[in-house]
């Protein structure tokens, strides 16, 4: 009984770790497209991520279309994809 105890909680242990992993894949999805300022003419200033610094940078969004690179505060898009441990060139 305890052999099958332990096996069912590392399976949920396991199952956890997984779904953590694609959670947070598909959370960082948008943090490997492009900057896309979409087709509109509204000028409304977002934060996207610029992989080639790793960090978070301003630009004018149209205010239609474009992609989920496009952030609302720099520390929405720092937390959705700056990674501490890459450096940066300038």
């Amino acid at each position: 009984c305890a052999a099958n105890m332990k096996s069912l909680v590392c399976l949920v242990c396991l199952l956890l770790i997984s779904l953590s992993l694609v959670c947070n894949a598909a959370h960082n999805k948008a943090c490997t497209l492009k900057k896309d300022p979409g087709n509109c003419e509204d000028a409304s200033t977002k934060w996207y991520y610029d992989s080639k610094t790793n960090s978070c940078k301003l630009f004018v969004y149209g205010g239609c279309d474009g992609n989920d690179n496009r952030f609302d505060t720099e520390a929405k898009c720092k937390t959705a994809c700056v990674h501490p441990h890459k450096t940066t060139s300038g």
